[in-house]
């Protein structure tokens, strides 16, 4: 069984009503760049910062202690692995268990991007203020929009919420999403959050918001690539498992349901022909794999499945001269 507890590297009360909570694993560097970056931030704007950690060595533990000593906002926590997996499901449900009932607001954050919480902040406040159960929000030119239509709000942002660091919960909704299941349901494997969402808004009247804003995330720049990309997982993540989730979500969601699992693909770029170069670069585009989940492939992308097919067979240098040749007779 997997344990969560606090290690006491220093004196933590928790007294906010909000929560920004980061989980990571060996990535001191991350964690420290985000740190330096919001610590006072969010200490001024009275955010409690939860670092919950599952590393092989104590270099996040020293990481956090050292900032430990000029924010009292700032806490360590330790979540021990039973086995490593391609998500961290089982890790949030756990820290949603042990904080849900301290806080009001929680916002969730990879340690790979880092949220300006700051620019949004005001927002925030005045929507939770309303009675607002969740807030998805994205980069992009000022906007808000409300929704209480559980189909036009998967259809329009479903992709956004496969990302850890895409919504702020009211604790209350929060509460009610765990209780649609836990993530030892393996059909949801690394999307078990966005899925207790769209499961409990299948049915339940529901408010919410999508805010954006210009630099709402950036990337940490001590970021690493995400584990699928470094398990070579791609493929599997992005084509079968999607797949299979969408699939799996109630019938109520039908007749949207080819248009969200396209969406995914269409708004990330992660099967562009760029996004294509860069698995096959990280050698997450072999042959094998491409036969193995074809049918999959033909359902999250209009990209040809011939150029799979192709890019998976010629070696790594060949594809980048022949992209170079593109690109120059494109801009001539």
């Amino acid at each position: 069984m997997c344990i969560l507890y606090i290690k006491k590297i220093c004196d933590f009360i928790m007294k906010n009503e909000f929560a920004l909570i980061i989980p990571t694993k060996n990535r001191p560097n991350c964690i420290e760049t985000y740190l330096n970056n919001k610590a006072s931030t969010l200490k001024y704007l009275n955010i409690d910062i939860l670092i919950v950690d599952s590393s092989t060595n104590l270099e996040t533990s020293n990481v956090v202690k050292k900032f430990c000593e000029f924010y009292d906002n700032i806490s360590y926590n330790i979540y021990i692995e039973e086995q490593e997996t391609l998500s961290i499901d089982d890790k949030v449900f756990e820290i949603c268990k042990r904080y849900i009932n301290n806080y009001k607001y929680i916002l969730f954050s990879s340690d790979r991007v880092i949220i300006n919480i700051e620019n949004i902040y005001n927002d925030v406040i005045f929507l939770f203020e309303n009675q607002i159960d969740f807030i998805i929000y994205d980069n992009g030119k000022k906007d808000l929009n409300y929704y209480n239509d559980s189909k036009a709000l998967l259809k329009e942002w479903g992709w956004r919420t496969t990302s850890l660091s895409s919504i702020i919960f009211s604790s209350e909704f929060l509460k009610s999403a765990m209780n649609c299941f836990s993530p030892s349901n393996n059909k949801f494997r690394g999307l078990w959050l966005m899925s207790t969402v769209f499961f409990l808004i299948s049915d339940k009247k529901f408010k919410s918001a999508v805010l954006c804003e210009k630099d709402i995330w950036t990337q940490n720049m001590n970021g690493e690539e995400s584990f699928w990309i470094i398990s070579k997982n791609v493929l599997l993540q992005w084509g079968k498992i999607w797949c299979d989730v969408i699939d799996e979500y109630p019938d109520f969601y039908d007749s949207i349901k080819n248009e969200v699992i396209l969406s995914h693909s269409k708004k990330t770029h992660i099967f562009s022909f760029k996004g294509l170069l860069r698995m096959k670069i990280t050698n997450n585009l072999k042959l094998k794999n491409v036969i193995k989940y074809a049918e999959y492939i033909k359902r999250v992308t209009k990209m040809n499945l011939f150029i799979f097919f192709t890019l998976s067979i010629l070696p790594i240098r060949s594809i980048l001269k022949i992209s170079r040749k593109i690109y120059l007779k494109i801009k001539n």
